[in-house]
């Protein structure tokens, strides 16, 4: 099992079918809400009850991983974004 570092997912590099997985980081949710007079795009998880809410958005990760692969000019193949890497969950 690996653990990606960017967005904690987890999961096989090799499918049972034995097709290889690319991961690609989820975008992340976050909703625009107006807290007294300024309007913040904040985390599901830091809505406060007296913030209005204005609407939902799906945002790319900072820092997200996509093992889908380009090749770049030089004719190498290489992950389209490393992220913060992976590691192999312990067994």
């Amino acid at each position: 099992m690996r653990i990606c570092q960017s967005c904690g997912g987890r999961y096989e590099p090799i499918g049972a079918d034995g097709v290889r997985y690319f991961h690609a980081c989820p975008p992340q949710r976050r909703v625009r809400v107006r807290r007294g007079a300024t309007e913040l795009l904040v985390a599901l998880e830091e809505v406060l009850d007296t913030d209005v809410q204005l609407e939902e958005l799906d945002v790319e990760r900072p820092n997200r991983r996509n093992e889908n692969v380009r090749r770049d000019p030089d004719g190498v193949v290489r992950p389209i974004a490393e992220g913060d890497g992976t590691t192999d969950e312990a067994a």
